[in-house]
């Protein structure tokens, strides 16, 4: 069978603005859009700008790692559950994001 190469296409790029899909309140619009009156509501956007200052606020403000995790493995004994992210909670470069 000969070698055929695959017809070349241009692909157009299409950009829809997350009000026009429908799926989202207007609550996650006003989030998306950066809206000043809901800002009282979060302490920083999810942008890689505020990734740091959260690490350390989190780092220094989060001192029971231990409990978590000995907690953590209680409550999902039954289950035999063997996780290791749930022993990666005990370090102290580990974070979760909510």
């Amino acid at each position: 069978m000969p070698d055929q190469e695959a017809p070349s296409q241009i692909l157009k790029r299409t950009y829809l603005d997350y009000k026009d899909t429908g799926f989202f309140g207007k609550s996650v619009l006003d989030y998306l859009g950066d809206d000043e009156k809901i800002r009282p509501f979060y302490h920083r956007r999810p942008e890689i700008k505020s990734f740091k200052d959260q690490i350390t606020e989190k780092r220094e403000s989060f001192k029971n790692r231990e409990v978590l995790v000995e907690v953590l493995k209680s409550q999902y004994a039954s289950q035999r559950l063997k996780s290791k992210s749930i022993e990666l909670l005990g370090k102290e470069n580990t974070f979760t994001i909510t």
